[in-house]
């Protein structure tokens, strides 16, 4: 596996909360099952063809660790949707079998356990992850490897493209590019800073929001990364209070994003700044 997470998309290409933000993350799994078994229906792969044989799935989701303020809901919906094609007669007579997998919001963990649900549990598809670091990783190592159908249920910066990976969440192109507009037009934005974790999904959400800032002839004045799992962020909002941004473009994973929001309010920047991100309401 690759030293770093920007490394690691590097050889992929090379090679081949808010309440908003929980039910969109929560609910997306749900949404990507029903992809799955659109795509089962009408492409088969390596879906079981004689009915009432049970179609695999395997589902990886944070239930510990720092994303696992997430995780459950989407646990917890993914079953739902099953439950729901299962009793209406399931997938041309067959029904689903779906087994879940903690990835611990922890890359290495998420590719073991993708690893065992193709060996071990020999499932015809794999859903999930929630975060682009889990995701690259389970892309590159594990499921593009193995030909393994790989469904993301959830928005991610984009760049992952092989014959095996399956996109359902929205990408920049349908989330910033229309967004920074927005705050320029109707928030008098001018000036932005940019604050997230530092992993694959702020880094190429970023790049697509400094275009989107130049095109709308907006200016960014700081950009600053924190590593997963922070829970002090004085320093970067120090910066943040220094820069006197019109919007503060935060993009946090999981809990770090509670933990920012608190200390950005204990800061007093909401008075000043606008916390505005496509990952919060």
């Amino acid at each position: 596996m690759a030293d770093s997470l920007i490394d690691l998309q590097y050889e992929f290409r090379n090679r081949y909360v808010s309440r908003r933000e929980f039910i969109h993350r929560a609910t997306a799994l749900g949404l990507s099952l029903s992809a799955a078994v659109v795509f089962l229906e009408s492409c088969g792969g390596n879906a079981p063809t004689t009915p009432g044989r049970a179609i695999k799935m395997g589902a990886l989701v944070p239930l510990t660790g720092f994303l696992a303020v997430l995780g459950p809901a989407m646990k917890n919906n993914a079953q739902m949707a099953v439950d729901d094609v299962n009793g209406q007669g399931g997938v041309n007579g067959s029904q689903i079998q779906l087994s879940f997998e903690d990835t611990a919001s922890d890359p290495n963990t998420a590719v073991q356990k993708a690893k065992k649900l193709i060996n071990d549990d020999k499932v015809d598809v794999i859903i999930g992850t929630l975060s682009s670091a889990e995701r690259w990783a389970v892309a590159l190592s594990a499921t593009n490897p193995a030909k393994q159908i790989f469904i993301n249920p959830t928005y991610y910066e984009g760049g992952i493209c092989n014959r095996y990976f399956f996109n359902v969440g929205a990408l920049p192109n349908q989330q910033i590019d229309p967004f920074i507009p927005w705050l320029v037009e109707n928030k008098n934005a001018k000036t932005f800073f940019l604050g997230g974790s530092d992993y694959a999904w702020p880094h190429g959400s970023f790049a697509a929001v400094k275009a989107a800032v130049a095109k709308a002839n907006g200016r960014i004045v700081g950009e600053e990364y924190s590593p997963l799992g922070a829970t002090d962020f004085s320093g970067t909002l120090r910066k943040m209070q220094a820069a006197k941004a019109d919007v503060v473009y935060p993009l946090y994973a999981g809990g770090d994003g509670i933990t920012f929001l608190k200390q950005f309010v204990s800061f007093g920047l909401h008075k000043t700044s606008l916390a505005a991100s496509t990952a919060l309401s």
